[in-house]
């Protein structure tokens, strides 16, 4: 269960290797004091905020002592069983028939033509991708990401969208982002500003911007500036939906996702039905966002009247029951949708998601699956946050894998190298939990680490002969536990598709040199490991 108690590192459900769940009530108490204390502290010495951070200090305290949060529905909830969809298991090799046998009772699954998959190569091609496609839209344009950038380049794909819709009378467009990120600004700019011509031009019934929160996010982080309270939860789904055409990704929508960080991307061409289920999911989800309207020569964000509001109502500091029960069900019932399946179909997409906040753990939980039934081949994961869980070690430890391989990003290529002050932890804390988690494995593994002069990386995902995961989620604490994610399962029986999968792994492991992560932990000064203990053993969920 998520409890406040694990937000800040003390995880009662299990005495997880990196927490302090398995302290005793007095440890936990002290325990707590002690965060308290830091957080008033960091506020004194801050002087900025000071009644938020005391607030919130004393609401984790009290409520984490009495130990009254559970999850926001009251229970965890995953969709109904159904049945398996038996053309996608007969439609794939032998060897993933156990994988889709594992999936497909709990989600729907698309068949498609292994020759409408492309994957893109690098960050240029990623950015053309989305402007030629855009471009050409004739009915629809769906657009899921944390935030969209204010850069020229960012704006290449709003001017994308603008003339897309001069031309197009009937053509509509969705925009999904995560609200605090739609608040923060670049010199003075924030989406909002840069969004503002669209929605004059064409109008809110042509352009729907939405902007989702988190609820736990909410609820935590009421009163906090808006680069404070993406800590506890942000609208993390990616992908893009132009007419039938779908951008499975995980990348952001900003300079450096169009220029130097590499990540994955892959477009599902002219197949309808999953072009379909990823704008009714992004759809659901801005309904129960906050929208920008017009408000005189800028746009504000409102949210609906008349519905649940995630943050919360009177004066408990808990998100509506309302909203989460609501959006849990959305969801569960767009995993219980119809398998979509046609005669040339020779790879099958599959969709995991989740949102903790709420209930739903549907993508860690087929994630285990799948890697539970992986055929005995080399597997390749990729995270760039490797801030992995004690269920994905089990699972990895459980798998008839014959060779387990780890990519990850050189701490020179991680997405916070460079950065001052605590941020500047975050690289090798990330090397820290990779080498804990490499310790807790009960086979043996091999650490890649990418790394590419001025390059950053942030490709995730799992490979196997002829399948692969893609998708949002870094598969760590924070995707498990914070995060709202999107992925899914592609599994196809194209020697094609499988040779294509091939080589965009193997242009990833083009910058990967093999990492001894033991050797770099163990290495570091005395004082420089006890202070990434420290950091890490207490703020491993949010990282």
């Amino acid at each position: 269960k998520l409890q406040f108690l694990y937000l800040i590192g003390l995880d009662q459900t299990g005495g997880g290797r990196r927490g302090f769940g398995g302290a005793k009530p007095v440890a936990r108490t002290m325990m707590f004091v002690a965060v308290f204390l830091l957080v008033a502290t960091a506020a004194c010495v801050a002087k900025r905020n000071l009644l938020w951070m005391l607030w919130c200090g004393v609401v984790l305290v009290w409520r984490g002592l009495r130990n009254q949060i559970g999850p926001l529905t009251g229970k965890k909830a995953q969709p109904r069983v159904r049945n398996i969809c038996q053309a996608a298991v007969e439609g794939v090799p032998d060897h993933l028939r156990p994988m889709l046998e594992a999936t497909t009772p709990h989600a729907p699954c698309f068949g498609v033509a292994a020759r409408n998959c492309q994957f893109l190569e690098g960050p240029t091609e990623f950015l053309e991708s989305i402007v030629r496609e855009i471009k050409s839209a004739r009915e629809r344009i769906v657009v899921a990401a944390l935030y969209l950038g204010v850069t020229e380049r960012c704006r290449r794909i709003a001017d994308a969208v603008d003339a897309a819709l001069t031309a197009n009378p009937r053509l509509t467009a969705t925009i999904l982002i995560d609200y605090g990120r739609a608040q923060r600004k670049e010199n003075g700019v924030s989406v909002m500003t840069l969004l503002y011509g669209l929605v004059a031009k064409h109008g809110t019934d042509r352009v729907q911007i939405r902007m989702f929160m988190v609820p736990l996010c909410g609820a935590m982080f009421r009163h906090a500036p808006a680069t404070v309270r993406e800590i506890a939860g942000v609208q993390h789904v990616k992908g893009i939906v132009v007419d039938n055409s779908t951008l499975l990704t995980g990348a952001n929508l900003n300079d450096n996702y169009f220029t130097i960080t590499q990540d994955r991307y892959m477009w599902v061409r002219d197949e309808a039905a999953l072009a379909d289920w990823v704008e009714r999911f992004v759809t659901m989800l801005g309904e129960m966002s906050y929208r920008a309207v017009l408000a005189g020569d800028q746009l504000e964000a409102v949210f609906p009247d008349g519905r649940p509001h995630p943050i919360f109502s009177g004066p408990s500091p808990i998100p509506t029951h309302e909203f989460s029960e609501e959006l849990n069900q959305r969801i569960l019932e767009m995993l219980d949708e119809d398998d979509v399946l046609s005669d040339r179909a020779d790879t099958f997409i599959v969709p995991f998601v989740q949102l903790a906040a709420v209930g739903i753990e549907h993508d860690s939980s087929m994630l285990l699956s799948a890697l539970v039934s992986a055929p005995a081949c080399e597997l390749t994961i990729s995270s760039a946050y490797p801030n992995f869980g004690d269920g994905l070690c089990e699972a990895l430890g459980n798998s008839a894998a014959e060779r387990i391989t780890m990519l990850f990003p050189h701490e020179d290529s991680n997405g916070f190298s460079g950065a001052s002050g605590p941020k500047a932890l975050v690289p090798p804390s990330y090397t820290t939990f990779l080498y804990s988690f490499l310790q807790g494995l009960k086979r043996a593994a091999v650490a890649e680490a990418w790394s590419k002069e001025g390059w950053t990386y942030h490709a995730k995902g799992v490979w196997m002969p002829s399948a692969t995961i893609i998708g949002s989620s870094n598969m760590g604490h924070r995707s498990n536990n914070l995060d709202a994610e999107l992925g899914f399962l592609v599994a196809s029986a194209c020697p094609e598709f499988s040779a294509r999968l091939d080589r965009e792994l193997a242009l990833l492991r083009k910058h990967t040199r093999e990492h001894d992560v033991v050797k770099t932990h163990t290495s570091r000064e005395f004082a420089h490991k006890l202070l990434l203990r420290c950091v890490t053993g207490t703020l491993y969920p949010f990282l």
